[in-house]
């Protein structure tokens, strides 16, 4: 699957460390359960959102979990068959 990015996009305000599921944004406007986003180059999926703190199944799509440092782009993708 190849992902492209759908225009939705955001940095993390924390460090997210390999095993941390629960993600704390400043807004999650635009963001639903369901999406896929990148995070610099690991693919995730949002499972539930609670106010501004989304959940996310980590390294989905063939990538692997890594660890993010604050500042770090986030960017909503939809995954293209290939």
């Amino acid at each position: 699957m190849i992902p492209l990015t759908v225009g939705i996009g955001t940095i993390t305000n924390e460090f997210l460390g390999v095993t941390e599921t629960g993600l704390d944004l400043t807004s999650s406007v635009g963001f639903s359960t369901g999406d896929f986003l990148q995070i610099e180059s690991e693919i995730v999926r949002i499972t539930n959102i609670v106010s501004n703190e989304l959940t996310l199944l980590r390294g989905v799509l063939g990538t692997k979990p890594t660890t993010h440092q604050i500042n770090a782009a986030i960017k909503i993708v939809k995954p293209v068959p290939t």
